[in-house]
């Protein structure tokens, strides 16, 4: 069997790569406390940057 990377099966199938943010989102939205939307982890992660700027 030859292993290829995930960018050339995308490549292949003619998807698009994920963006680093897609990759970081699907990695934490399975664990016990993840944000289970694009759009909830967005206000997590946004929010938690305020914070320490203005905190």
């Amino acid at each position: 069997m030859i292993n290829r990377s995930i960018d050339m099966i995308l490549e292949t199938s003619g998807q698009p790569a994920p963006t680093e943010e897609e990759v970081q989102f699907a990695a934490q939205r399975n664990e016990p406390n993840g944000k289970k939307t694009m759009l909830a982890w967005y206000w997590k992660i946004c929010g938690a940057e305020y914070d320490q700027q203005h905190g």
